[in-house]
């Protein structure tokens, strides 16, 4: 948990750093993913319309996984366990994207991309459940919201689902976030939406006038900045009376399901019972 405590730390203060975080972008921009030698033996690549995806061994159903990283990151080891784990518990296929990132792309030809290898996987398998998390549920929203497919289930961890920025109690929220901050999460935000105003349903998803009738399981901490953008989401699935579930998580931090600690893998139990049922 200490070492938790420090990464997460060493992320705060990256993103409460105008400089800092400028620093990361060029630093990322020019990475490439390598799957962590750990993970070779239950981690196979398959490249989908373009895209490199990471799956675990093949079942009779299927889960997407559009994992978070500011839309800037690949997925991290925590990332990567939670869809190994996923596929065991569920005894499902699980799909872990590695969709382009900005700064060298942008919503569009993001959301197209990930488009793309949904709606192959939705002619390949019986069921396809959605699992995003962060600023992947942005993506997942919009992808749902584009695509005429049958989506079974769709999870958002921590969503990332309004890239306005401009509410008062996101503002207090940062002040207890260990991990997100001013003025970081904005950069990261503009370069994804590139031209599109912050506003735009395109971007921010949240304010769709309408959502796929997809039953919802939303969990987030109440000690991070995206416990607004879930609220918000929470409203518009209650305000369309479309099948959900919410959780919202007393001193849990952001992603905190991915981690090892007591409370992470209470909610991951949530996220497995939710999409065997």
């Amino acid at each position: 948990m200490a070492n938790l405590k420090i990464n997460l730390s060493s992320i705060k203060k990256m993103f409460s750093s105008e400089e800092a975080t400028k620093n990361y972008i060029e630093k990322e921009k020019n990475s490439v993913f390598s799957l962590p030698a750990h993970f070779k033996d239950d981690l196979f690549l398959e490249v989908i319309q373009g895209m490199d995806v990471y799956h675990t061994k093949k079942e009779e159903e299927a889960i997407i996984y559009i994992p978070g990283g500011g839309f800037i990151s690949d997925p991290s080891d925590y990332q990567l366990r939670f869809a190994r784990e996923l596929g065991s518990a569920t005894k499902q296929t699980v799909y872990c994207l590695i969709y382009p990132k900005t700064p060298n792309h942008t919503r569009d030809e993001i959301v197209s991309n990930v488009k793309d290898v949904v709606r192959t996987l939705c002619k390949e398998y019986h069921g396809i459940s959605l699992v995003s998390d962060s600023a992947g549920s942005a993506i997942a929203l919009s992808v749902m919201d584009e695509l005429d497919v049958k989506i079974h289930k769709v999870v958002f961890l921590s969503p990332l689902v309004d890239l306005r920025y401009n509410s008062d109690f996101q503002k207090r929220l940062e002040k207890e976030d260990e991990m997100l901050s001013y003025p970081g999460v904005k950069i990261l935000a503009d370069l994804y939406r590139s031209d599109y105003e912050r506003d735009n349903p395109l971007v921010s998803p949240v304010l769709l006038r309408k959502l796929k009738k997809v039953p919802a399981l939303i969990i987030v901490g109440k000690k991070e900045m995206m416990l607004h953008d879930a609220r918000l989401l929470k409203e518009k699935y209650e305000q369309l009376q479309i099948t959900h579930l919410y959780h919202e998580v007393d001193e849990m931090m952001h992603d905190f399901v991915f981690y090892p600690i007591e409370e992470g893998k209470k909610y991951r139990k949530e996220v497995f019972r939710f999409l065997q049922k």
